[in-house]
């Protein structure tokens, strides 16, 4: 729906007008709006309808400066606040301001933050809520394979079980879980996919958001203690169709084009009733699943049409996409907030240019999209190139530096696309000792193979004696549309971490919990592989930053206690640090380095993932050992630096990096040029002697540098990065402030 009926155009603006009225009435407060506001929340309605709804504002602050509780309000206005994010010291690092907005269709608009607090009335649903709700029925369907029927029904105030997750003046979000059963004991002859809710209720609004997750995220036990359908495993299985049903509100389902879901059916059981076909005829792998966003909207049977006009407009702005506010650039620069390094770094000249370009790339690449679609997401996740890790995303810092919120929606898509990824083991809790490992999503899977896991939740016993195979017929076992679940090599949870950051959404908090639990299952401190060796120092420096954003995130100590538990028992006693190189660890042989076997060899570009891993521990946790072996990476880089060579590709090359670094000959340790005049190997570069990945060390000297112990070490950290790219000689055009490997500081101060 793209315009809207004039006469209804003139109720809702009637309506507007009256909102408006009370809007201002309720939030007036005399003596705040003189002040000097410090930060500016920029707020941007990308609908052609008007929106009346919470606004729910991310704001940062540096560290030391803000405790709880937050004694400021936004333009003046009665504000809530939710706490995202703390620093080490305890005091906020982000937090969530909550407060009513009412924007006309393609409104633009800065508010500021200003001092003082101005609490919110209490929590009260709206009349159409409190009549309606308890009477609500939301229902999936799924057909399997064989075309047998399946439901799970949700009623908000009955099904037991429920979590609450937020409850404040603006907002209650509960969690619930549920199964799809045949009630005619057909079929499977057991419950087919799971069903999981996210209810957010808003106060005084007659809508409400539920996140849905269908899914095939069955946690599974080797020896299930209890009768719990989430204790059975499924396997892969195809399925007809999934559709969802509601009965006493009305469903919009969002971005139902790019989800390329069928028709909302209205009315279909009489007033206030909706039935959309979510998917229809596919698979869904162990592990995998599908998140949909539906609003619901409660009728009041009083309204006049008039009124009832207004909010279906108000309602059809809100389901058109996320309104996300973004706090000013001055404020994520000052505070240091951004990610988990900060960033301050000027934006691109042409920054609005590139957004609106990539914006609209976005929204036109249609492989992006469908029900199985990675919504601009790699669904390889051990790409070379390391397109989906880094210190933070370009959306995040693009949205940061703008006030655009555009960068955001397409990190959205991506987040919620990660239900897609064959991982999914609902309510995974890893031990520290549990007999558990998760290299690759899954302990076993369908397909057979090596039984490596001691638990193998249920998954072995599965591949065993399968009883479902009749409803594996024409899928693609361990196939999973083509998603990888993880890559140890590149974890990463930065476009879960940025969009969190950002929105405080529910279900992407889950989502790096979840995580974070399989890197500690794929991250083991005894036994396996993982446990009795240093993996590659890209492994363990992406690991590293992975535990760290998912301590910050969701302040579960248990991943600080395992990062350090891994850096003190597999690690330090482990790593290099009595070689001239200190490198991390060294690889045994591989053809790609053109050496002669038996070899051994270090990366230092890989050691960039380590700075920014170990940095972040110690930043994060305040762990000095930490510290060390990322100052040691300078070291890494120092020894593997080639001067004055001819190469017969680059010609004459006065510094470059090697890519490989030999480190051991037959057993016997050899120097770094040891082959170098070999005119059958002579030195790897990689792409090229200064490019390719050793623009990784660029954001990682600008962070240690910071850090420096002596002018002499910052001098050649400073060196490195300037050698490597040196932004006024070798990039005239400034187009590194669009990359995610430079973009972290201004270097202006180190010309």
């Amino acid at each position: 729906m793209s315009t809207c009926d004039p006469r209804a155009h003139q109720c809702c603006t009637l309506f507007l007008r009256i909102l408006a009225t009370l809007l201002l009435t309720l939030v007036a407060s005399p003596g705040l709006q003189a002040q000097t506001a410090t930060t500016q929340i920029h707020i941007e309605n990308h609908s052609v309808f008007p929106r009346y709804e919470w606004m729910k504002a991310s704001v940062p602050f540096a560290p030391g400066k803000q405790a709880e509780p937050i004694l400021k309000n936004i333009n003046g206005r009665p504000t809530d606040w939710r706490v995202l994010q703390h620093w080490p010291d305890g005091s906020v690092k982000i937090a969530q301001a909550q407060t009513l907005a009412l924007m006309a269709g393609k409104e633009k608009r800065k508010l500021p933050l200003l001092s003082g607090r101005i609490p919110l009335p209490r929590f009260q649903l709206h009349p159409a809520v409190a009549q309606g709700l308890p009477y609500v029925s939301i229902w999936t369907s799924v057909r399997d394979g064989l075309g047998n029927p399946y439901a799970s029904l949700y009623r908000p105030l009955e099904r037991s079980g429920q979590e609450l997750l937020e409850s404040n003046n603006s907002t209650i979000v509960l969690r619930s879980r549920g199964y799809h059963h045949n009630s005619f004991q057909k079929g499977i002859g057991r419950d087919f996919l799971s069903q999981t809710t996210y209810l957010q209720v808003y106060s005084g609004l007659p809508f409400a958001t539920l996140d849905l997750i269908v899914s095939n995220d069955y946690l599974g036990a080797d020896n299930p203690k209890s009768k719990d359908p989430n204790l059975r495993p499924l396997g892969d299985v195809a399925f007809q169709e999934i559709g969802l049903w509601t009965h006493g509100c009305e469903a919009l389902v969002r971005q139902p084009l790019k989800n390329r879901t069928g028709p909302h059916i209205q009315g279909i059981f009489g007033p206030n009733s909706t039935h959309v076909r979510l998917i229809k005829k596919g698979y869904f792998g162990d592990g995998q699943g599908k998140h949909w966003r539906v609003i619901l909207f409660f009728k009041d049977p009083s309204w006049s049409s008039a009124e009832l006009n207004s909010w279906q407009q108000l309602v059809t702005g809100f389901a058109d996409q996320t309104l996300i506010p973004v706090a000013d650039w001055e404020s994520w620069k000052r505070s240091g907030a951004l990610g988990i390094f900060g960033s301050t770094a000027e934006p691109h000249a042409k920054l609005n240019f590139e957004i609106s370009r990539n914006w609209k790339t976005w929204n036109q690449t249609s492989t992006h999209f469908g029900p199985f679609g990675a919504w601009g997401d790699h669904k390889n996740t051990s790409m070379t190139g390391t397109p989906r890790n880094g210190p933070h995303t370009a959306e995040a810092q693009f949205a940061a530096q703008s006030g655009r919120s555009e960068p955001l929606l397409q990190l959205e898509g991506i987040s919620w696309a990660q239900q897609l990824r064959p991982y999914h083991l609902f309510g995974l809790k890893v031990g520290a000792r549990d007999d558990i490992y998760l290299w690759d999503g899954l302990p076993y899977r369908i397909t057979g193979g090596r039984v490596v896991s001691g638990e193998n939740l249920g998954r072995l016993a599965l591949y065993q004696k399968d009883p479902y195979k009749a409803w594996r017929k024409g899928v693609p076992l361990s196939y999973h549309h083509d998603f990888g679940a993880y890559d140890v090599e590149h974890f990463t949870v930065d476009h879960l971490f940025d969009y969190y950051s950002f929105t405080g959404d529910h279900m992407t908090r889950e989502e790096i919990r979840h995580l974070g639990e399989c890197l500690m299952g794929a991250t083991r401190t005894f036994k396996y592989f993982s446990g009795l060796t240093v993996l590659t120092a890209r492994a363990e420096g992406w690991a590293m930053q992975a535990l760290v954003k998912c301590f910050v995130a969701t302040g579960d100590v248990r991943y600080k206690n395992h990062a350090m538990a891994r850096l003190r028992t597999v690690i330090e006693p482990r790593r290099k640090k009595a070689h001239a190189s200190k490198a991390l660890m060294f690889q045994g042989s591989h053809s790609a380095t053109g050496y002669p076997k038996p070899h051994m060899f270090f990366m230092p570009w890989q050691h960039a993932a380590v700075i920014y891993g170990y940095m972040a521990a110690y930043r994060y946790f305040g762990d000095n050992l930490a510290r060390q072996i990322a100052h040691d990476v300078l070291d890494t880089v120092r020894y593997s630096w080639v001067y004055n060579y001819t190469d017969p590709k680059f010609g004459f090359v006065p510094k470059g990096l090697r890519y490989y670094t030999p480190a051991e000959y037959k057993g016997k340790p050899v120097p770094a040029n040891f082959w170098d005049k070999d005119p059958k190997i002579g030195v790897r570069w990689g792409d090229s002697p200064l490019g390719g990945a050793h623009s990784f060390l660029v954001a990682a000297m600008d962070v240690m540098a910071e850090d420096a112990l002596s002018a002499q070490q910052r001098n050649e950290m400073l060196d490195v990065r300037t050698t490597i790219h040196h932004p006024s000689k070798s990039d005239p055009r400034q187009n590194w402030r669009l990359n995610k490997w430079f973009f972290l500081r201004e270097p202006t101060i180190w010309k």
